[in-house]
């Protein structure tokens, strides 16, 4: 009997699907890993660019009234180029509606750096995220699965070898 008070990551590492979360600090590693298998990681939202993104690469802030939002949890399910331009392909939890079904078009070769004019009052979150020039994307993660024999051991372990 397990406690009821676990959460789906928790069951997932008792279970023995998970053996732990690896992190990436660049997109370069996350986008090695992604050959293999889709990554998490955190995209920063500028309205209204981010809302009217369609098919088009997501480039954030384009216009004067860009605003950032925060970031946003997306899983990066491929990488592509179009007209010499990078992107990774992420789908949003935002709906089928939100993007092109669902998924939209990062680009990796942008840059961004936060530099408050004259007068501005400083905004906070652009100033966190990027007060040194920064990518779109950050916060890359993605779960290492145990091996067959690592993941029957881990049943054993927890008296779970009958629940499958």
């Amino acid at each position: 009997i397990f406690p009821v008070c676990l959460d789906d990551v928790d069951w997932a590492i008792i279970m023995g699907i998970v053996a732990n979360q690896l992190d990436h600090d660049t997109i370069e590693e996350a986008l090695l890993q992604l050959k293999h298998q889709p990554i998490g990681a955190a995209v920063a939202m500028f309205f209204p660019e981010y809302n009217e993104i369609g098919e088009n690469i997501y480039r954030g802030p384009v216009l004067q009234r860009s605003r950032l939002v925060g970031l946003h949890a997306v899983s990066l399910v491929a990488a592509d180029e179009e007209n010499g331009e990078k992107y990774v392909v992420a789908r949003s939890s935002h709906g089928d509606k939100f993007g092109k079904n669902g998924y939209m078009k990062i680009s990796i070769d942008i840059m961004l750096v936060y530099v408050p004019t004259p007068g501005e009052e400083i905004n906070t979150k652009a100033n966190t995220y990027f007060a040194e020039p920064s990518p779109l994307l950050r916060r890359f993660s993605y779960p290492r699965l145990l091996s067959r024999e690592e993941e029957e051991r881990r049943k054993k372990r927890h008296g779970a070898s009958k629940l499958n």
